[in-house]
């Protein structure tokens, strides 16, 4: 019997002398992991037949063969992409109408897109956001509902990139086990890209792009302790849940602080949350104080929607506080790693963008080149990236981008929201080196996970 995918010495120009080679059987959840760049966004996008293969005969899936237009196009609708970054899955802003297009777009009766779409609202917990915006959401609500918009369509094979890079471990086994018990009741073909363990644990086998090839098994996958550096200058914040509901519909919390040991640090310094209430959308953080010191690291963890982002942004200034006061010194820098890099980017090239922060704060085109230089090659991004456009390198690339432009300044503190996410082992501990190195010099590091 032919295997439902079989893909045979496919080469992705972008990956230098690939010639990826394997097959997956119908009705497979296959795990796809492999290190920063090695090519796995790209092949769901042959696979799913968002490319055309340079030859025929190197890509089939369902023996159609995405070379051939006609048959590109019947791949097309015999196949569904959760794509890595969620908003670039979106129609429409409204949740709600974005999830039911896919469906609409299918043919399906009112009736039937009105039960799936409820079914999978519930269980993805989504069913307070239909009628919100996507930029109202958070990280891990923005990856859950393109994964309803994708799921209720009930593709006969489904790709699923990094889509629950943003959840913890608990939630995360919850959805994937739901996904998974789906798919197997409806004999769908999953695959599933992760570089996380927990994720590749629950799939039928794991393939490894490395050099590119393709390895049967995990190869560089994360699975350790989350925190680094000197113990006694590290401290765990938990935002807690304590009140739900209320007049605003708001979540009230604390930020609670669970492990601090070490000296001070100057106080001049110090970034001072004074009785502060964080609104953001339809949350809020309320009354906290609390005071972040430099030389120490701080890991903001909480459960889904716990108000973490918010918390990072109220810091930085990105966001107004509606109660209290968030103060420090003039001198003080602070730089920030968003969630979601991408959606960040100014520049045209990697350098311009690592540059943007230097020539903001009015340094010379030549000194803020030298700054960006500097950087880039602290946190180790190759000359190669440079003159490349952010949009168009890989995400873990995207999320060193975002840490050499945080840092360009040569901040006193550096915020990062969930920075290891994309990452694959070998430039997760290399980042977490680089912080252990800050810290030492002085740094604070203020990173917000997911639990």
């Amino acid at each position: 019997m032919r295997p439902y995918i079989v893909v045979n010495k496919l080469n992705i120009p972008s990956i230098r002398g690939s010639e990826f080679t394997f097959t997956v059987s119908k009705g497979e959840i296959i795990g796809l992991t492999g290190e920063n760049a090695s090519g796995k966004s790209m092949l769901a996008g042959y696979l799913t037949g968002m490319y055309r293969p340079v030859e025929i005969g190197q890509v089939i899936v369902n023996n159609l063969d995405p070379f051939s237009m006609l048959d590109r196009e019947k791949l097309c609708q015999l196949s569904a992409l959760v794509p890595q970054y969620p908003l670039a899955g979106t129609v429409y802003d409204n949740v709600g109408r974005d999830v039911i297009f896919g469906m609409e777009n299918m043919g399906l009766d009112e009736q039937d897109i009105s039960y799936k779409a409820s079914r999978y609202f519930k269980k993805l917990d989504l069913k307070g956001c239909q009628k919100r915006g996507y930029n109202s959401l958070s990280g891990s609500e923005k990856q859950r509902a393109i994964l309803a918009a994708v799921i209720c369509m009930e593709k006969d094979f489904m790709v699923i990139d990094e889509s629950f890079s943003m959840l913890g471990r608990e939630d995360t086994a919850h959805y994937i086990e739901s996904i998974i018990s789906i798919a197997r009741i409806k004999k769908q073909t999953v695959i599933i890209i992760s570089k996380r363990k927990d994720i590749l644990d629950k799939t039928d086998r794991v393939l490894t792009l490395k050099n590119g090839r393709v390895h049967e098994g995990s190869i560089n996958v994360k699975d350790g302790d989350r925190y680094f550096g000197d113990k006694s200058k590290s401290k765990k914040l938990k935002i807690k849940k304590l009140i739900t509901g209320g007049e605003k519909d708001s979540v009230s919390q604390i930020l609670e602080d669970i492990h601090s040991e070490g000296e001070e640090s100057k106080e001049s310094l110090d970034i001072i949350l004074d009785d502060v209430t964080i609104g953001y959308h339809k949350e809020a953080i309320d009354k906290v104080s609390y005071t972040f010191s430099p030389e120490f690291t701080y890991h903001i963890s909480g459960a889904v929607n716990s108000g973490k982002t918010a918390l990072c942004k109220t810091i930085t200034g990105i966001i107004k506080p509606v109660s209290g006061n968030v103060s420090m010194s003039e001198d003080v820098v602070v730089g920030y790693v968003a969630q979601f890099p991408e959606d960040h980017f100014l520049g045209d090239t990697v350098l311009d963008e690592v540059m943007y922060g230097p020539l903001s704060f009015g340094h010379t085109k030549s000194k803020a080149r030298q700054m960006a230089q500097e950087t880039m090659q602290f946190v180790g991004l190759p000359k190669t990236l440079w003159d490349k456009s952010p949009m168009l390198i890989s995400a873990g690339e995207q999320r060193m981008v975002s840490v050499a432009a945080g840092l360009a300044l040569n901040p006193d503190y550096l915020i990062l929201d969930e920075p290891f996410v994309s990452l694959d082992k070998k430039n997760e501990e290399k980042l977490r080196l680089i912080l252990t190195e800050l810290t030492k010099h002085g740094k604070g590091i203020i990173i917000a996970e997911a639990l």
